[in-house]
């Protein structure tokens, strides 16, 4: 995070305590926030909201080229000629099936924010 100069903003609303395994917990979480600084601009914004009902993550990037949902399948990735494996969503989303949460994505183009929610 440092390296690409984030100054990250964290909102925590109500009582945000969930019950999951703490591997789980700590995949889904640190696989966002992973996935949210690998494809950030330098300078740009992350953002992180948790309330009792979402957790969002957004981060600031180009446009997609391709299908987002496309990118939660194993070995799927945006960039080739990325050397990460393209693991990191596909565990997010089967973690989020797993419980039965519901992960979506959303892109606004006037603030250029990828945002990835995960609806308890």
């Amino acid at each position: 995070m440092d390296a690409k100069e984030l100054v990250p903003t964290l909102q925590v609303v109500g009582d945000t305590t969930r019950t999951m395994h703490p591997a789980l917990a700590d995949s889904l979480v640190g696989n966002l926030l992973q996935n949210a600084v690998k494809h950030n601009y330098c300078g740009g914004q992350l953002q992180v909201l948790l309330s009792p009902t979402v957790l969002e993550i957004s981060n600031s990037g180009p446009v997609l080229t391709t299908d987002p949902m496309q990118l939660l399948g194993r070995f799927r990735k945006h960039n080739a000629a990325s050397d990460s494996p393209g693991l990191g969503l596909s565990i997010v989303a089967q973690i989020c099936a797993y419980y039965g949460f519901r992960l979506t994505y959303s892109f606004t183009a006037a603030t250029s924010l990828h945002t990835l929610r995960v609806q308890f």
